[in-house]
């Protein structure tokens, strides 16, 4: 194996910055089908990712010196590809929000009880009806494993506003899901 794939994030970019344009390819490996991943429920289209991923990419390369380590270059990257696809969203298509319902949680019996009896479809199913950038949300969190701290970073939000939005996102969630699975 190539001892330049076992340099950190921090490394690549100081090599980066002291003209080792290549190094960048290393962060480019790394980051690029995550990237996509997280930009696809914003964007839809498999390719319209990739291309907002590419652009993403180059305006980190040029903007690389601005990065001082702040907070972690995935976080940076992130917080760049977010707002480019959230931009590209807003440019490209206005979408039909669901109302989101208050209410108290369940106790924790119906909570054991719903969730046993949900499935992935229900599960896919709900997700498809949530906004884009709640999908993208969860995703980053549930899936990428991004902590409260980093998403406040990426979206450019309030912890408290993040953890409010996570909380009614899993109600929502499970609300749709139940519905979906009393629809079987």
């Amino acid at each position: 194996m190539d001892r330049h794939h076992l340099l950190t994030d921090e490394a690549c970019i100081e090599r980066v910055k002291a003209g080792d344009t290549e190094a960048f390819g290393l962060l480019v490996g790394r980051y690029n089908d995550r990237l996509i991943r997280m930009v696809m429920p914003l964007v839809k289209e498999k390719a319209d990712a990739e291309d907002l991923v590419q652009e993403v990419m180059i305006k980190a390369f040029e903007h690389l010196g601005s990065f001082h380590g702040q907070c972690a270059f995935s976080t940076w990257l992130y917080r760049i590809a977010y707002n480019r696809a959230v931009s590209d969203m807003r440019r490209k298509s206005k979408y039909t929000e669901i109302p989101l319902e208050e209410g108290v949680i369940s106790d924790e019996a119906d909570d054991e009880e719903q969730e046993s009896r949900q499935t992935p479809e229900a599960l896919q199913w709900a997700l498809s009806l949530l906004d884009p950038g709640d999908r993208t949300l969860l995703s980053l969190y549930y899936g990428e494993g991004k902590s409260v701290a980093e998403l406040c970073v990426i979206t450019d939000q309030s912890a408290s506003n993040i953890k409010i939005r996570l909380f009614r996102l899993r109600n929502k969630l499970k609300k749709l899901m139940s519905s979906y699975e009393e629809r079987q």
